[in-house]
């Protein structure tokens, strides 16, 4: 063979071949020979996408197995079918598929393979590889854009807000509202707002300042003698298709008219010190509580009258500084029940009065201890819809502490509960434990709390894992809807817990 053979030039050969002897002379064969030669393919060519770029675009809400579009490949080399197709690279969730026609390897079919997210990624830029037999391949790109569907509600940041209103003066602005909608902008704005709750419709009206703003101003006239907070539930609508709705709460407190007109008077608080291992290392525990109808009330000073242990010994465990009322506990503060008095007198002489008001308040000190026992056993609840710490421990503290010991008192095993279970023995509220009140950084309507019981061992989880409906009844006594979470862990170890808890507090 004197040159290259090709199988895209030339694929038979047909030849004529004359025969001669060795003979001096040499003498030709009467007829002559035929060779017929074929040529086989070999894999020298690569594989060719035609095209090599695709656009094409799916919903968001696309089921499993969505068709998106077709790829078509070929290759010059006969002996390369069957093409094989695969996704090479930028899926990297797994969220789409490719399949080869098994009938015709030249063409392929992507689809949907997951669920797709629109506000996550609204495009996707995929490699697609084609390979023949031999090893050979070739790439495309498809490039996928996700539809937007309207998926999500408009949502309210932060998720609820608080505002204040001077009494007897009209027209007021509240609080401003700041509304986000994660689809885009056809489902988007502009919002609709709404106050849903009719009664306050009179008192408080909503002014849109931007497509994502909205005003909240009050226009009645408010007496804090009669009301001293307002709740405003606000909704906001989208224009998207089929429409939907985000809500929020506005908290109003209701401001006297400044002019310091309410005496203040006394009241009686309760403070409950957890000392971990009974060790106090001493510090602030809580602030003198008074009542005043003036809001916010006027400036006073404060004074610590007596100090008495529950035996009726007269102790110096306490001190009160005396422009703030924060109470502070010694170091080393000993187990028990005490009883504090303390003086509250008006820095500001009252008009027509010849001298300056002064009150007493009652002041009940329990400390009590954490065991490492009790925080190894306790169980993270996280209570939502509550607007902060002062708010669960002014409304909910003492209805959850009594709540989880009716529930635990009568408790018996549960029915298909194989795991240990002992009776506890419980005589008192206070063996209940609700302590490291904390608000999570991602929310500000809820917030967690470590609750123990001081000798249980598996009684609390299963409270809350059998009983959580009949706890979640009771503290909707308190508010229209409590939701509850809870997580089995291990608490931190804390060397010094404590908390402020007032009957009646005015949030």
């Amino acid at each position: 063979m004197a040159g290259k053979l090709s199988y895209d030039l030339q694929r038979v050969y047909n030849l004529t071949v004359e025969v001669w002897d060795r003979g001096m002379p040499p003498l030709k064969c009467d007829q002559p020979s035929y060779v017929l030669i074929n040529i086989t393919d070999d894999n020298n060519h690569f594989p060719q996408f035609i095209p090599n770029k695709y656009t094409a675009s799916v919903y968001e809400n696309a089921t499993i197995g969505t068709f998106v579009t077709i790829v078509t490949a070929v290759d010059e080399d006969v002996t390369s079918y069957p093409l094989t197709f695969s996704i090479t690279n930028g899926d990297d969730y797994g969220l789409f598929n490719i399949v080869t026609n098994s009938t015709n390897t030249s063409n392929a079919v992507l689809e949907v393979s997951g669920y797709l997210d629109h506000e996550k990624v609204p495009l996707y830029e995929l490699a697609i590889t084609v390979t023949d037999t031999g090893g050979l391949f070739a790439n495309a790109v498809v490039m996928v854009t996700i539809l937007d569907v309207n998926d999500n509600g408009p949502y309210f940041e932060p998720p609820y807000y608080t505002g204040e209103v001077r009494e007897e003066k009209l027209e007021q602005k509240v609080a401003t509202l700041i509304v986000k909608d994660p689809d885009g902008p056809k489902n988007g704005g502009p919002f609709t707002y709404t106050i849903i709750n009719g009664t306050h419709g009179a008192d408080f009206r909503l002014q849109v300042t931007s497509e994502d703003t909205v005003n909240l101003y009050a226009y009645g006239v408010f007496l804090r003698s009669k009301r001293t907070e307002y709740t405003v539930l606000i909704t906001a609508t989208d224009n998207g298709v089929p429409q939907q709705i985000g809500r929020t709460s506005v908290y109003v407190r209701i401001l006297d008219s400044g002019l310091n007109s309410f005496e203040p008077f006394g009241s009686q608080m309760r403070i409950l010190v957890h000392a971990y291992e009974g060790n106090f290392t001493g510090g602030v525990i809580g602030k003198v509580y008074y009542q005043d109808n003036d809001y916010p009330g006027g400036a006073n000073t404060y004074s610590l009258v007596t100090q008495i242990k529950s035996d009726l010994l007269v102790v110096q465990y306490f001190k009160i500084e005396s422009t703030t009322g924060d109470i502070t506990a010694t170091k080393g503060l000993p187990l028990g029940t005490y009883n504090l008095k303390v003086l509250i007198e008006e820095k500001t002489l009252r008009s027509q009065e010849k001298s300056r008001k002064m009150v007493t308040s009652s002041v009940e000190v329990i400390v009590l201890p954490v065991t490492q026992n009790a925080l190894q056993q306790s169980i993270t609840v996280q209570f939502k819809d509550v607007k902060g710490v002062r708010h669960f421990v002014s409304r909910y503290y003492d209805v959850v502490q009594n709540a989880i010991f009716n529930i635990m008192t009568r408790m018996t095993k549960p029915f298909g509960y194989n795991g240990p279970f002992r009776i506890v023995s419980l005589t008192s509220p206070y063996q209940v434990l609700i302590f490291s009140l904390q608000k999570p950084q991602h929310s500000t309507n809820s917030i967690y709390a470590q609750i123990a019981v001081i000798d249980a061992i598996d009684q609390l989880e299963i409270l809350f894992r059998f009983h959580k409906e009949e706890l979640t009844e009771q503290l909707k006594g308190i508010q229209s809807k409590t939701l509850i979470s809870y997580y089995r862990s291990c608490a931190l170890i804390f060397t010094q817990l404590f908390l402020l808890q007032t009957r009646l507090l005015q949030e």
